[in-house]
């Protein structure tokens, strides 16, 4: 029976490569408007968890495939503490199926998942917002005027913009042209100018400057400065740990303003002032567990007259694992993340390096980066990285 499954193992990639398509499709489709059509509901639920029930059984096997023992029995505690806090703590399904990714993509082709993630992420947004212009389903917008062409909410359309920019960036084998760059800076201001999606537009922005730095002066570093860069690159790796340390250090900082009497704050830092009220009321709320909780949430895709009282939602990624998920899948979270981020230094993968740089950024202002139809690059650690861009 082993040997027979090692002779099948590129049938066994092929399976994963559909069922991976299947399942990230189901997750983005239900980010969209289109789920308030008869029956998608309950089609794209019944996809999303065959998916998932087949994602598992590859990732059985993945045990077989893989000789390294270190790697399998990683695989294992990783999926144990996904299995743990999905029974017994907050019950996310998303830390359970990020982490039944992570393992059943062992010995995958990264290049061919991020092929994968590219054309079918373009391809929804493509048709979501045709639909939404054409009045097949609703486009939500806010009372201040952000539209979210189809998605349930804006930052669902702007955040998919921000990783799959990322995502394509990392395929491309060769420098970007200045047209190419011409066309992201639109993109960049369309998407700021529709959606006014201020962590977004920061977040492109920064991968855009990493990326432009990358094309001007690679190949120019000489000997001497390459040790001062890789330093530069396994400090800037702890980026998950500095994100949970700023979280935290974020409701101190809220509970000091909040005590200053008569102190405005700006209108551009209203967004980032709400995230901050959610954690610290989230904090004195429901306090710390080991494997997470239910959280009751409010949200309104149109906004409302006070985002304050109108709203209760855990956008931050850091706060989100904290509360809900618990401290031990925080934990969890922020060393893997930290370690892959490590790899790709050693692997010399600067893109995937500076995509998962951004995505930590991204967490401190949504919650998408725990989410693997976006971050989807959480889930390579294990795969082939030989076939993408160093």
């Amino acid at each position: 029976m082993i040997e027979k499954i090692i002779r099948n193992e590129k049938a066994i990639n092929r399976i994963y490569y559909v069922v991976y398509a299947l399942l990230f499709f189901s997750a983005l489709v239900g980010t969209t408007e289109f789920m308030q059509w008869p029956h998608v509901t309950q089609l794209r639920n019944l996809t999303y968890m065959g998916a998932t029930a087949l994602m598992l059984l590859i990732w059985l096997l993945t045990l077989v495939l893989q000789e390294n023992l270190k790697i399998n029995v990683a695989k294992t505690v990783i999926l144990g503490i996904g299995l743990a806090q999905f029974i017994f703590g907050g019950g996310s399904s998303l830390i359970l199926i990020l982490t039944i990714l992570i393992g059943a993509t062992d010995r995958k082709s990264a290049r061919v998942i991020l092929q994968e993630s590219l054309v079918i992420g373009i391809l929804v947004i493509i048709v979501t917002y045709l639909a939404s212009i054409n009045g097949m389903i609703q486009d939500n917008v806010t009372t201040d005027g952000r539209h979210a062409f189809g998605f349930i909410y804006y930052s669902h359309f702007s955040d998919k913009i921000l990783y799959l920019y990322m995502i394509y960036r990392c395929l491309r084998r060769k420098r970007e042209s200045i047209l190419g760059y011409i066309l992201a800076f639109a993109m960049l201001y369309l998407d700021y100018r529709y959606t006014h999606a201020r962590t977004v537009t920061i977040c492109l922005l920064i991968f855009l400057l990493l990326c432009i730095g990358y094309d001007l002066w690679k190949g120019r570093l000489g000997e001497k400065w390459r040790p001062a860069t890789r330093f530069m690159g396994i400090l800037s790796s702890g980026a998950y740990i500095e994100a949970t340390l700023l979280t935290f250090g974020g409701i101190a900082i809220y509970r000091i303003l909040s005590a200053m009497d008569g102190l405005e704050i700006p209108d551009f830092l209203q967004t980032f002032m709400a995230r901050l009220f959610f954690n610290s009321r989230a904090f004195e709320e429901y306090g710390i567990t080991g494997l997470g909780q239910s959280v009751f949430e409010v949200s309104n895709p149109t906004g409302g007259e006070n985002i304050i009282s109108d709203w209760f939602f855990l956008d931050n990624a850091f706060m989100r694992l904290f509360i809900i998920t618990g401290v031990m899948t925080l934990f969890f979270f922020v060393a893997y993340m930290t370690a892959w981020m490590l790899k790709t230094i050693q692997k010399k993968q600067f893109f995937l390096w500076a995509a998962l740089l951004v995505a930590a950024i991204d967490g401190l202002s949504e919650a998408y980066t725990i989410n693997f139809y976006y971050n989807v690059f959480a889930i390579l650690a294990f795969a082939s990285l030989e076939d993408i861009q160093g």
